[in-house]
């Protein structure tokens, strides 16, 4: 019995000696450097909750300025903020916007107090002239 204890004591202690330690084949390679922020500053023009062409001007600082009316005669506040390529609004602190921005075209989804919801898809157009 103590024979057949040593036995198999020696046999364990060959198969550890010949095991391989676990390594990966290959070092893991550096984490992807973070997506630049995607650039939403300038005028926005598309449909948003109420159907009509609306203009969203995105300003420095987090601030915009929403036109319900192509002569940009007046214009409602509004707050947004930016994270990668996905930006998240508000205007008047009414209605709620989510979306994604690619290259010139930003869509996404829409909600307001009223409990409408949507879709909304602006496009990049050039500043107007005063």
């Amino acid at each position: 019995m103590r024979s057949l204890l040593v036995c198999l004591f020696f046999i364990a202690a060959l198969s550890l000696a010949q095991a391989k330690p676990v390594r990966p084949d290959r070092v893991p390679s550096e984490p992807a450097p973070p997506t630049p922020a995607a650039n939403v500053l300038g005028m926005w023009e598309g449909k948003m909750l109420s159907g009509f062409v609306v203009r969203v001007q995105f300003e420095p600082g987090g601030t915009l300025r929403y036109f319900s009316n192509k002569a940009m005669e007046r214009s409602s506040p509004g707050k947004w903020i930016l994270t990668g390529n996905t930006i998240v609004f508000d205007i008047n602190n009414f209605s709620e916007h989510r979306g994604v921005i690619l290259g010139d075209v930003m869509k996404g989804e829409s909600s307001n107090k009223k409990g409408t919801k949507g879709e909304f898809l602006l496009r990049r157009v050039e500043m107007p002239k005063p």
